[in-house]
């Protein structure tokens, strides 16, 4: 079972519930965790940039991981969201439990 960990920073705490809970009852993602504020630091449109975000981790599985990004890339509110891929390893039964809620 490949599990796959989305990694998505979102203006707002309210942005973040939103999307995490379309993901679990859609069944794109067995569970989303949502920590913040978190303060980024970046460049765009030529100007250093400052902001809080709070960032939104998504567990899934390999197979549901480019559905779920199409849909955060459509529903997102930035311009050019982040949504990072990762594949991880997990506990045997963390892994099972995943793959059951997303069955």
């Amino acid at each position: 079972m490949n599990l796959v960990l989305l990694y998505i920073p979102v203006p707002d705490e309210e942005t973040g519930r939103l999307l995490a809970d379309k993901a679990v009852s859609n069944r794109w993602a067995a569970c989303a965790n949502l920590s913040g504020p978190v303060e980024s630091t970046y460049e765009w449109d030529g100007k250093m940039c400052r902001e809080q975000e709070w960032v939104l981790r998504l567990k899934t599985l390999e197979q549901k991981a480019d559905e779920v990004s199409r849909f955060l890339e459509e529903i997102h509110p930035y311009d050019t969201p982040c949504i990072l891929k990762m594949g991880v390893e997990a506990n045997p039964a963390f892994a099972k439990w995943v793959h059951d809620c997303m069955g």
